[in-house]
């Protein structure tokens, strides 16, 4: 593996974790679809923002102080995409971009895997 490759594998991973955790908090009040993943990473775009934690968590915070909302019926949310190499969250840290990540809530999974 290649330092370059191991770097990416590096970011694609730790834009994971900082999905994960920042989604774990945000159960209630984020329905995980991709409008909303697209209202975030359209912010973080817009401010020139790294994806990480505390920037996850500013964009979430203003635009609900503008007005905007995160939540839908249960029917029409969809699981998130975390990130993508197109939007709503392409640019990592690094510059490097992340590759789609899909969570499936757990209500969605059976002992066979996804539905």
């Amino acid at each position: 593996m290649t330092e370059e490759e191991l770097l990416a594998a590096k970011a694609k991973t730790e834009g994971a974790r900082v999905s994960y955790t920042w989604l774990k908090r945000h159960l209630a009040d984020f329905d995980q679809s991709e409008e909303s993943a697209k209202k975030i990473g359209d912010y973080l775009t817009a401010h020139g923002l790294a994806f990480n934690y505390e920037n996850l968590e500013q964009a979430f915070l203003d635009l609900k102080s503008q007005g905007v909302t995160f939540t839908a019926t249960p029917a029409a949310a969809a699981p998130v995409v975390l990130y993508g190499s197109a939007k709503p969250w392409s640019a990592a840290v690094d510059g490097s971009c992340f590759v789609p990540y899909v969570v499936t809530p757990f209500s969605q999974l059976s002992s066979a895997g996804p539905r």
